[in-house]
């Protein structure tokens, strides 16, 4: 459900953080002036850092309820708001904190291999992704102005036997949830209910609009007009967005981009309906769906009800598309 997140001032006793025996901080002090610029420490994959009257906290708040070793395992709500009520009780990290990153999203089986399918991948709204390795991990990400798009094989990055798949969606402005109709500032709205159901459906809208190849479609048993679109259509460069600064004058711009729009339909349509298409996405999306309706279900408690027990209402169907 919710993965890392980015605190830069975080609502919390400094002085008591300072003390704090489970944090072992290390001093960063430039020789120039000898003063201490900053201090930091680690603790189950959270990252605490001071800087004058600045606390940041980032990282992984399902790693740091595994203490520290892993997000492979269901994340749910219920979960995200223990883990929020236990980073209060060992730091005094308030729950009004301001978050400035989230990620949100989910693992799901798949009855294919991982690897397998991120082969396929083409890009998103003419943005290819890029394969990054990052201590050790290999994931792909296609960045956008405001969001980040990561999908990876978490079943190989833990060695599980099993076909583990991980997508979810980065948050770099969080301004950028309110155009969404998603009202999430605070560390503490991450267990509102209320939000799920829309983040539910920015999840699952954002992985229908990847391009995905069906590679048992043969350019060969095609026609020549056919051939030629699967040809350039899964080439990635081929979906990058016109850009108006480009063309002489508006009337050329928007030429341009209906036809891209309208080659992109077609190219679509053939992958949909190749009798030899395996649907791998369809498949895929509505297993996160499903994982995402499990882990925002009924009975999920809010921060607050963890102080003032009560019952909570069952979350409406997600709904798979954003207006």
């Amino acid at each position: 459900m919710f993965d890392g997140i980015k605190i830069l001032n975080a609502l919390t006793d400094i002085e008591a953080l300072k003390q704090n025996p489970l944090l072992y901080w290390q001093l960063h002090v430039p020789e120039r002036t000898g003063a201490i610029e900053s201090q930091t420490a680690e603790y189950a994959n959270l990252r605490f850092i001071i800087k004058g009257n600045f606390v940041n906290v980032q990282g992984s708040l399902h790693k740091y309820a595994n203490e520290g070793t892993h997000n492979y395992n269901d994340f749910g709500a219920d979960q995200v708001a223990v883990t929020i009520a236990k980073l209060r009780e060992q730091f005094g990290i308030s729950e009004n904190s301001l978050l400035n990153n989230v990620e949100f999203g989910v693992n799901v089986c798949t009855p294919f291999a991982p690897k397998k399918f991120l082969e396929r991948l083409i890009c998103h709204k003419g943005r290819p992704f890029i394969k990054i390795v990052d201590d050790g991990i290999n994931y792909y990400q296609c960045q956008h102005e405001h969001f980040i798009l990561k999908i990876y094989d978490k079943g190989t990055q833990y060695r599980q036997t099993e076909n583990l798949l991980r997508f979810e969606v980065k948050v770099l402005k969080m301004q950028f949830l309110g155009t969404k109709g998603v009202s999430i500032k605070t560390l503490g709205d991450l267990t509102n209910p209320s939000n799920y159901e829309r983040l539910g459906a920015i999840l699952r809208a954002y992985f229908d609009e990847i391009l995905f190849d069906e590679p048992e479609i043969a350019a060969k048993t095609l026609k020549q007009a056919q051939r030629e679109l699967l040809d350039t259509g899964r080439n990635p460069k081929t979906w990058a967005r016109p850009q108006r600064e480009d063309f002489e004058n508006g009337t050329h711009y928007e030429r341009a981009r209906k036809e891209q729009t309208r080659r992109l339909n077609k190219f679509i349509e053939l992958l949909k309906n190749h009798p030899k298409s395996q649907h791998w996405q369809q498949i895929v999306s509505q297993l996160i769906a499903e994982k995402w309706a499990k882990l925002t279900g009924a009975n999920c408690p809010k921060f607050t009800d963890l102080q003032n027990p009560k019952t909570t209402g069952q979350n409406e169907a997600i709904v798979p598309n954003l207006p």
